[in-house]
């Protein structure tokens, strides 16, 4: 039933949006759904009416449900970690001492690493190299100076027998003219000798920087 065309000039609701909204009320909020105008205004009037209606709504009473069960879940997860603590503190200590050993491994490691190369490091190509050049010097340096003794030895003992005092020496008038300290066969048997170690050390040296893999292991005194 519609209300009259004078009456519905303050722009209310016609019939049917109210029933929908009705209907609705119902539906959604059933515990108000049957009170009068007078109980709803006592509801509103009176905060303690109005608690007690609000928390026996069904929506209040599942929504305080999973609240409840929220807490006991948080509760019972908080307990379940306080008591997990001490397993979590014997956890931490182990990884402390397990990182403790683990640097200390490290430490070692690297120490055994260093000791080996140290080791190695006279036996590697560019040290075996250097050493064997040094050799090939000092053979070289050896032969000159044999050569150089005996030339020197031998340009004194010439000044000395050719001069009038040396000539009277080695006559036997005055006193005796040193002899060279080595003679020609000792000398030439000498300088081949030392010659030869130059030579065979210039070969292997050559040898070894064409092909730097024959030194690989090979200890100094294996190349000399």
């Amino acid at each position: 039933m519609s209300l009259p065309e004078a009456m519905n000039n303050y722009g209310l609701p016609d019939e049917t949006t109210v029933r929908a909204k009705q209907d609705a009320l119902r539906k959604d909020f059933p515990t108000f759904a049957n009170k009068t105008a007078e109980d709803l205004q006592d509801i509103l009037t009176y905060e303690d009416l109005f608690l007690s209606y609000f928390n026996g709504l069904d929506q209040v009473q599942m929504t305080k449900t999973v609240q409840l069960e929220l807490e006991q879940g948080n509760e019972a997860l908080s307990r379940r970690i306080l008591n997990q603590e001490p397993d979590l503190a014997q956890l931490r200590q182990t990884i402390v001492d397990q990182q403790a050993v683990l640097d200390s491994l490290t430490t070692n490691f690297y120490e055994r690493i260093k000791t080996q190369l140290d080791v190695v490091k006279p036996f590697a190509p560019s040290q075996l190299l250097g050493e064997l050049q040094r050799e090939v010097d000092r053979a070289d340096r050896e032969s000159d100076a044999v050569a150089q003794t005996f030339l020197y030895e031998r340009s004194q003992h010439h000044a000395a027998t050719s001069s009038p005092a040396g000539g009277e020496q080695a006559t036997g008038t005055g006193s005796s003219v040193a002899a060279p300290g080595m003679d020609h066969d000792q000398f030439i048997r000498q300088f081949k000798q030392s010659r030869k170690q130059y030579h065979l050390l210039t070969a292997k040296l050559e040898r070894a920087r064409a092909d730097p893999a024959t030194l690989d292991g090979l200890p100094t005194h294996t190349l000399l």
